[in-house]
Formats: C-alpha cells, sequence, structure tokens
C-alpha cells in the first residue's frame, strides 16, 4: 500500500463513523512488518489525528518473528493492538515455518518475549489443522500459558494458496468445539472469540438477531458496491443461504473468499469453513446443553 492509499482512506472516513464505540484500522495479510518501521510510520501518519480524537484505533495481525525494540516503539507511540499468529506448541505447529521451510516457532518467541519485555499486550489467532484438531486443551492451555487473554481459532480452509486436502471435518471440528466450551468454563482467564460470540448471539433479543480509494471516499464505494456484478452474485448466495440454512441467523452466511476458492463462485451456500467454524461450533454447545440434561 502507497501513504497515497492511506491518505486517502483516512480522508474518506466519515465524521459519522464510529457512530459508537472505536473504528478498527486492521493491518494485516501477508506480514505487515516486512515493509519496516519507517515505511508504517507513513502509513499510520494520516490516520494520528482520528486516533487522537479517539475516533480509530490501529491493530497490527503478526507472526511476530520481525518484533524488535523499534517495532516496540513504534506499537507504544501509536497505541497498536497486536494480535500474535501462532498455533500451538511446537510439537503440533509443523505448518509454522518461513520461505526456507525452517520452523518459525523459536523467533515468534522471541518475539512474543520482546512484547513483554515492554508490557505491551496481545491476542492471538491459533490455526487448527488435521494434526491439532484432536487437541484443544492442550493447543488452549500453550497459549493461556503466553499470557494471552483472547484467541481466535481458525479451523484450517482452502483459501487463497492453500488448497490442502486435509482440512477437519465437520464431526473433528465439533469435537474440538465441545472441548473448548469445557475448556472456556474451567479458565475463565482468556476468551476464546467463538464460544464469546456463540454466548454473546445467544443472549440477544430475538428480535435483535435477524440483521476505487484514491478517487472515491468510502461511503461512495459502499454506495455503488451494489452494482457490481460479483456483489450481485454474492446478495443472490446470502439469499440462498437465509433460505435454507438453519444457522443463518448467527452466522449471516458464508464468507465471500470461502465461496470463491472452494466453488469457484459466489452463489454456493454451504462451506468447509461454514462447517466447521460455525455449524460445529453451535452443534457443540447443543451437545453439552443435551448432556446436561440426560445427566438431570
Amino acid at each position: 500500500m502507497s501513504p497515497a492509499v492511506a491518505h486517502a482512506i483516512a480522508g474518506g472516513i466519515p465524521a459519522a463513523w464510529p457512530s459508537e464505540g472505536v473504528l478498527e484500522v486492521v493491518w494485516h495479510g501477508g506480514e505487515p512488518l516486512t515493509i519496516g518501521v519507517k515505511a508504517m510510520r507513513e502509513l499510520l501518519a494520516p490516520f494520528e489525528q482520528l486516533r487522537r480524537a479517539g475516533r480509530i484505533m490501529h491493530v497490527i495481525q503478526t507472526n511476530a518473528t520481525l518484533i524488535s525494540d523499534e517495532w516496540c516503539e513504534l506499537f507504544v507511540e501509536y497505541d497498536v493492538s497486536i494480535g500474535i499468529s501462532i498455533d500451538a506448541p511446537p510439537e503440533l505447529t509443523g505448518n509454522r515455518i518461513d520461505w526456507r521451510g525452517e520452523p518459525a516457532f523459536d523467533r515468534i518467541i522471541a518475539g512474543i518475549s520482546k512484547l513483554e519485555e515492554r508490557d505491551i499486550h496481545f491476542t492471538a489467532i491459533a490455526v487448527v489443522d488435521q494434526g491439532s484438531v484432536g487437541e484443544a486443551c492442550e493447543i488452549l492451555d500453550f497459549l493461556a500459558s503466553l499470557g494471552c487473554p483472547y484467541v481466535g481459532i481458525n479451523m484450517e480452509e482452502k483459501e487463497g494458496t492453500n488448497q490442502h486436502d486435509e482440512t477437519p471435518t465437520i464431526d473433528q471440528a465439533r469435537r474440538f468445539w465441545r472441548d473448548t466450551f469445557r475448556w472456556s468454563r474451567d479458565n475463565p482467564q482468556m476468551k476464546v472469540r467463538e464460544v464469546e460470540h456463540l454466548l454473546e448471539y445467544l443472549a440477544l433479543p430475538l428480535t435483535a438477531r435477524q440483521a476505487t480509494v484514491l478517487h472515491d471516499p468510502i461511503p461512495a464505494i459502499i454506495d455503488r458496491a451494489a452494482e457490481l456484478k460479483y456483489v450481485q452474485e454474492f446478495r443472490l448466495g446470502i439469499n440462498r443461504c437465509k433460505a435454507i440454512c438453519e444457522f443463518f441467523a448467527h452466522c449471516q452466511g458464508a464468507h465471500a473468499g470461502n465461496r470463491h476458492f472452494e466453488h469457484g463462485n459466489f452463489l454456493a451456500t454451504e462451506t468447509e469453513h461454514c462447517r466447521t467454524s460455525t455449524q460445529a461450533v453451535v452443534l457443540a454447545l447443543h451437545d453439552i446443553h443435551s448432556e446436561r440434561r440426560i445427566a438431570v
């Protein structure tokens, strides 16, 4: 991203955004820290007036291998929220490798240590695959041991360059989420994103459950989106989901990326991501509730 794009995005944020809370600007995709501290400062600069006014906050998702003292100074200066991509103990993280094919675990831990030295808190995202899907408690114990207060679990999926065939099945995912719900009950010090999202959804009243950058401001781009063919196709797919899927009220339809990479279009409905990261979570909680009813 060029500084010109960052300026256009910052300048295009409407005065009414956000109506409440803080708007998150998320730096994610690939490895954001590879651009270097100087270039990142140039990208953050256009947002600084908004940040100082309390309207936006920055979030960086990183694998932590490049975190240095200089990066930590930037994180503190701009009050950046840090998310670390780390999956599990080393024996379960064979897929976290660098471009040379070398395991990245030790360097990830070294980056986390840099954050701890500066008392910079972080959250985590962990990818669960066929090799680790049966180890929910071990994974969660490990992440909690790092001092992580909040973690998101991503079931491995076919997306982008990852077309691996051995993704977890819905039954494997369902068992994983059952163990995760039980672990979360006994370990409230660390929140699991999918558990929290489902419980927050179930706490809602029923009525609340239904629901180019350089030249154009963000609202104009959004207004024009309905004219785009792929957006129209995606809306048709969403409507199909709504008509046939009993999980729709919770998930609001599969992500566009998953539809495209799994099916080659946006009209498809159910995806592997749906099954393992939404349906299996709901079914796991249903399993636990049923077990309690039988016990009573």
